[in-house]
């Protein structure tokens, strides 16, 4: 993949909110001692990847029942990073049960919802048509899901959907992401070897957003 410009930009702006995004976490974490410092604390203690410590600030954050959800969901997503597969899935299905369409911001301070952590969930056990269908929930929430839009389109490339992939791409991908993508589709239209390179794209931006959760 060759580097450009707006590739180093994108990152500088990125990392520009993942800065401010912990600089909100910290002033959380150290503005007392309820449960919003809690679950700030916890997501601090998950970037640094101390799932255990983590763990115990989010059970102590869902005491409280407003940010009970959260806290659930960060608990599963913390068992889901751990291989604990079907455990991630028991709390992110309790979750989906009593809100279908609850959001939250991730680690970065960028919108998910439930539905693209059961997306994840699915795909990785192999239940493609479930992952799907989460995913295209998952962007109904919040069409700028990128995370949801990139494994969705990474899926339509599989079943040889390419104009699937490329409106999924269009409508959910911002920036060099979405730019590389129709470039990419537009080059290779006519080639039948077309979804390989298509891939590829797709997986260099899957790499990008693996820790957005």
């Amino acid at each position: 993949m060759a580097i450009s410009k707006t590739d180093l930009e994108f990152a500088a702006t990125r990392g520009k909110a993942i800065v401010e995004a912990a600089s909100n976490l910290v002033n959380q974490a150290g503005g007392g001692d309820g449960a919003q410092s809690y679950l700030a604390a916890g997501k601090i203690h998950e970037m640094e990847r101390v799932y255990g410590l983590a763990r115990e600030f989010y059970e102590a954050a869902s005491q409280d029942e407003k940010l009970r959800s959260e806290a659930m969901l960060r608990v599963a997503l913390i068992h889901q990073k751990s291989g604990n597969g079907a455990h991630a899935m028991e709390l992110a299905l309790k979750v989906a049960d009593q809100d279908p369409n609850f959001v939250f911001e991730d680690l970065t301070g960028r919108s998910r919802s439930v539905q693209t952590v059961l997306g994840d969930l699915y795909a990785a056990s192999g239940q493609i048509d479930e992952a799907q269908t989460s995913y295209r929930q998952a962007l109904k929430l919040v069409s700028d899901d990128e995370r949801a839009g990139i494994q969705l389109a990474d899926i339509l490339i599989e079943q040889g959907d390419l104009d699937g992939a490329s409106e999924i791409a269009n409508t959910s991908l911002s920036g060099t992401a979405a730019d590389a993508f129709a470039a990419t589709a537009d080059l290779l239209r006519n080639d039948p070897n077309r979804l390989p390179a298509l891939q590829g794209v797709i997986s260099d931006v899957a790499r990008a957003h693996s820790v957005a959760v």
